[in-house]
């Protein structure tokens, strides 16, 4: 399993950013690739979804969900 420090990753409106740090400990030998996912009922609460897969393995689904834009946590 990948541990991700949810302080690397910060959501905000359409966009999500993943620290350097991060993406210097998933890259090269893992691709990550995060989409932001809303829920039309409850517009300030979004979920970020971030597929981690290793090289030659299999795919990993972080979820991080939040409300607002300043504080998010693994749910």
């Amino acid at each position: 399993p990948v541990n991700i420090d949810v302080t690397d990753i910060f959501c905000e409106s359409e966009y999500i950013y993943v620290s350097n740090e991060c993406l210097t400990t998933l890259l090269p030998k893992r691709s990550c690739s995060v989409r932001v996912v809303f829920d039309p009922m409850i517009p300030w609460r979004a979920s970020c979804e971030i597929e981690i897969r290793p090289e030659g393995g299999a795919a990993t689904m972080v979820t991080v969900e939040g409300i607002g834009t300043d504080q998010w946590g693994f749910e």
